[in-house]
Formats: C-alpha cells, structure tokens, sequence
C-alpha cells in the first residue's frame, strides 16, 4: 500500500516537473516575441521632415539649428551659452557659405564663392577688419592679399595676365614700394618705388 502510493507520489512529482518546465518554455518564448515584437516598432523611420530642427544639450542650451534661410537650408552653431559659432547658408550671389565667429560673436573667416564660380576665403582680425583675402584673379589664376591693422593692403601675390607669378608690396599710406614677378617675356623684373610715386628702383635696366 504505502509502496504504490510513494510509486503514485513519484509519478505525479515527474508530471509536475515536466508541466513547469512546458510552462518555463512557453513563458521564455512569449518574452522574446513581445521584446522582438516592440524592438520592431521602436526601428528608426525612413524619413524625418520638419521646417526646423533643435539639437539641445542635458540643460535645454539649443548647441544646434537647421532650418531654411532665403530660399536655402541653413546649419547654425551655439556654445552653451548660446553664442553663435558657424553659420552655414546661402549667400546673395547664390553660393554657399560658411562663416565662423570668435568668443565675442565677431566674424572670424567667411568662406564663399563668387559670381564667377570661384572660391573665396576673407580673414578678420580681432577687431573685424580683414587682414587675409584668397581668391581668384579675372584670369582665373590664384590671388592673396594682406592687410595691416588699419585695413590698408601691403602685400598682394598671385598671377599676372601673362600667367606669371607677382608680388606687390604697398607701405602703411597704401602707396606701392616694390614689385617683383614674370614680365610679357616670362623674365625675371623688380621694381622698386619711394613714397610719393617715383621709380628709385628697375632690374634689370
């Protein structure tokens, strides 16, 4: 008697074992079907469409903002404190620009094309006068100017007509002093002039 009861206990103990272990199973796959199931949903769209957007940080300081501008999309940039940093657009020609700004929300460079299609890279010094412009010449060669502190030119490189290099170089009145490039005849020549105009200088003779 007790020994087929024990035989009975035994077998219901197995059953019961094995109906957990189903149960387990069952319960496991229904978790992954329902984890699968809402990582499908949470999948990033195709295509996001906004007339503006905002890149905040952890405080809600707006550090970026993209948005439209005179017919053209427009990128912006913050500090945290919310001080402009780079501004990429459209300029009026068409063209696009990219222009950065120092501590004091100043203009530092701008980088721009031009009406002919040629690039064009300004710098300004900390007080907002241009020191540095590089761009093309009418022949399409390359051409630098530099400026001093009061925004006159003193120095200019880049090609002559003839295709040939040039430096011109001006004094502090915006008078130039010297030259030294290529002539008509792909030679060597340096000029050189004294404040009020007048050739002290010509090599060769």
């Amino acid at each position: 008697m007790n020994t087929t009861m024990e035989a009975r206990m035994a077998k219901m103990e197995r059953s019961l074992l094995f109906y957990r272990s189903i149960f387990l199973l069952s319960t496991l796959f229904i978790a992954f079907l329902v984890i699968s199931s809402f990582k499908d949903k949470q999948s990033a769209p195709d295509k996001l469409q906004a007339k503006s957007f905002e890149v905040v940080d952890d405080n809600g300081n707006v550090l970026v903002k993209l948005g439209a501008y005179k017919n053209a999309g427009v990128i912006t940039t913050y500090t945290d404190r919310g001080k402009e940093l780079v501004d990429i657009l459209k300029n009026v020609d068409g063209n696009g620009a990219v222009v950065g700004f120092n501590s004091t929300e100043a203009i530092a460079y701008r980088l721009t094309g031009t009406t002919s299609g040629g690039g064009v890279l300004d710098i300004y010094n900390a007080n907002g006068k241009e020191v540095v412009y590089a761009g093309p010449t009418s022949s399409n060669g390359g051409l630098i100017t530099i400026y001093n502190a009061s925004g006159n030119q003193i120095v200019t490189t880049g090609q002559t007509a003839e295709q040939n290099g040039v430096i011109n170089i001006y004094n502090r009145n915006n008078n130039r002093i010297n030259a030294m490039g290529g002539d008509g005849d792909n030679n060597g020549v340096f000029n050189g002039w004294n404040n009020s105009g007048t050739k002290t200088v010509q090599l060769p003779q």
